[in-house]
């Protein structure tokens, strides 16, 4: 390009006819102006989109005046080159657009040319532009010497529609001096096509003579009417195979064979790989990742949506985040929906944190695996440690060991009870309809366990864990027989009620003894029918009499045993009182099946004693003072 391209100009400006002589010939004037010259415009127009080239580098110092712009090469929207040669002419002055003659032009050096920043600040864009100036140094033969114009040029009001080519924006201080330098709206040339052919070279070992070295189509990009992007390959000798496709509607990506980056990768949409994946940097996708093999990511690794690998997921130093906009905090970061793992092998496998190496039959739970099967939920550790059943009696926890319940930041260390209530879980929460907790069964406090009404009885049973005493804070009822040491009642006494207790001890015996008491007056004959309940004889067997006159010395007596529920006291005297006692033995249907054994044997458990002391547990008779008075404290 040394001296810049010059064409003859064959016009007679003067007169506006072709110029004679022996140069002049029409012809040319027609070939050039009519045909090579349109031609050449519309080649670069329609096969090119105008732009930058190369080269047309701008600098600049900052905090010093003054641009240069060094040589290149640029396209104009109607498709003409613009080339700014070292030793050609360009224009870096403002003049009159249609100027022809007398254009004030300069040499372009190899540095590049100058531009002068005007002071006054602002925005400016740096733009070159496609012209040509007359020189009349050759006699009868002016040339038209291309000289590109170059040009500082406001922000506000350009149209940036490719007549002007814009090379860089500046922004200018107050003098003039540069202070900042940006691309702006450069931008290079580009080449529209809907399918461009990628073509290799190659040795053809099977051609005639058995030596070839020639090219063939090596593979296509091409572009579908719906916009899809596709890179098909020709291999030698095997099928055509699409290996990537970019969807034009979800800019999706997807690759037939394993992707191998050596950097790091970002995509906006889905990646689709039908081998595996390997990337040295850190991998992102907006969109979900699928492979039909593995993938290995060298750095961290986020996905917006959803992980589908046929094979196994490496990240040796980095971390994986699937969903959500927030950086990993772990290894593997999931937000905006579940975790899924299927299929016969499901479940999630974790190892205690304690353990260094993967135990794949762990025997001291050095690993541990979340699964499902048949409608349960399964902790297993070389076994199922804990089950929970969606359907089924007693299947909603099922602990294979021991349980233990800590306090916490509770009120007490225990386990709620709800009842006549449904749960709903929506997903986001989890909400419970119905009459909410209804007991408590835990620790009252460090020395006592129990179990709490949250209807108003509170703390109603309660047992000390070091004596082993036992308080009932309401009624109490048992279907079965109480075997016990002694027993009573103790009350507040009724004379000192608030300094004394008082204390009886039950009537007890070797039979199932029943009681009825009573007094009765004899009349005028010494005679008096004492009738008891109606149920007595049903009930009782074995009924004995026991009287005792009251007042007066008499001889009593019972004339016959207890008869059709009544019996008949006869005193010698008459209109004395007696007061009379009555005994039997139940012979209800229980108490027939349930006699107590008197006498035993301890044929189970020799030499145990029940009593291994010969004193009282307690001085208080077996009764623990510290449950005296049970305490009305919410386990909560």
């Amino acid at each position: 390009m040394s001296g810049g391209l010059r064409r003859i100009q064959y016009r007679d400006l003067d007169t506006g006819t072709v110029r004679t002589g022996p140069t002049g010939h029409g012809e040319s004037l027609t070939d050039i102006e009519a045909h090579l010259g349109p031609l050449d415009r519309t080649r670069g127009r329609v096969l090119s989109r105008w732009g930058v080239a190369e080269g047309l580098a701008v600098r600049a110092v900052a905090g010093q005046s003054g641009l240069v712009v060094q040589p290149g090469v640029a396209l104009d929207a109607e498709g003409r080159l613009i080339v700014l040669a070292p030793e050609g002419l360009a224009v870096a002055e403002e003049i009159d657009p249609g100027q022809l003659i007398g254009v004030p032009t300069l040499v372009v050096p190899e540095t590049g040319v100058a531009l002068p920043t005007p002071p006054g600040g602002g925005d400016l864009l740096v733009t070159i532009s496609w012209r040509e100036v007359q020189n009349d140094g050759a006699a009868n033969s002016p040339e038209l010497v291309h000289a590109p114009w170059l040009r500082l040029q406001p922000v506000a009001g350009f149209a940036d529609d490719g007549h002007r080519v814009v090379l860089a924006a500046a922004r200018l201080a107050a003098d003039g001096t540069v202070t900042a330098l940006e691309v702006g709206s450069r931008r290079t040339t580009g080449i529209p096509a809907g399918r461009i052919e990628l073509r290799a070279s190659e040795r053809d070992p099977e051609a005639a003579g058995g030596l070839r070295v020639g090219d063939r189509a090596a593979a296509e990009l091409a572009v579908s009417a719906g916009g899809t992007v596709s890179l098909t390959q020709h291999p030698t000798g095997r099928p055509s195979r699409v290996a990537l496709a970019i969807d034009g509607a979800t800019g999706a990506l997807a690759l037939t064979g394993a992707l191998s980056v050596q950097g790091a990768t970002a995509l906006d949409s889905d990646l689709a790989v039908q081998g595996g994946a390997t990337v040295d940097g850190d991998l992102t996708a907006q969109g979900s990742i699928t492979t039909q093999s593995a993938i290995t990511v060298q750095g961290a690794a986020a996905v917006g949506s959803g992980l589908s690998v046929q094979g196994g997921v490496s990240i040796p130093t980095g971390a994986l985040r699937v969903g959500g906009e927030t950086p990993a905090q772990r290894t593997v970061h999931v937000e905006g929906s579940e975790v899924h793992s299927g299929g016969g092998g499901g479940g999630f496998s974790f190892s205690d944190r304690a353990t260094g190496a993967f135990v794949d039959m762990p025997d001291a739970g050095q690993r541990w695996v979340w699964y499902a099967l048949n409608g349960a939920a399964h902790l297993w550790s070389n076994g199922d440690r804990i089950s929970v059943r969606a359907t089924g009696e007693g299947g909603g926890l099922d602990v294979g060991r021991r349980m233990r319940v800590r306090q916490g930041g509770d009120g007490s260390a225990g386990i709620w009870f709800y009842q006549n209530g449904r749960m709903i879980h929506d997903r986001q929460r989890i909400l419970f309809i119905g009459r909410g907790d209804r007991g408590f069964v835990g620790m009252q406090d460090d020395n006592h366990i129990g179990f709490w009404g949250n209807d108003g009885a509170g703390w109603s049973l309660a047992m000390n864990i070091r004596s082993g005493n036992v308080v009932v804070g309401g009624s109490l009822t048992v279907n079965g027989p109480i075997f016990k040491n002694g027993g009573g009642f103790r009350i507040d006494h009724p004379l000192a009620p608030q300094e004394r207790y008082l204390a009886h001890s039950f009537v007890e015996s070797p039979d199932m003894a029943t009681l009825y008491a009573g007094t009765a007056t004899t009349d005028g004959t010494g005679r008096a029918e004492v009738v008891l309940p109606d149920y007595f004889e049903a009930l009782n067997a074995d009924a004995r009499v026991q009287l005792t006159t009251v007042g007066s010395v008499s001889a009593v007596t019972v004339e016959g045993p207890v008869a059709d529920g009544r019996f008949t006291i006869r005193t010698a005297q008459p209109e004395v009182t007696v007061h009379w006692l009555v005994t039997g033995v139940r012979i209800d249907e229980w108490a027939q099946a349930n006699r107590i054994v008197v006498e035993s044997d301890k044929q189970a458990e020799p030499d145990r004693y029940l009593m291994p002391t010969a004193g009282p547990v307690t001085e208080a008779g077996g009764h623990d003072p510290d449950h005296d008075e049970i305490q009305d404290r919410s386990p909560r």
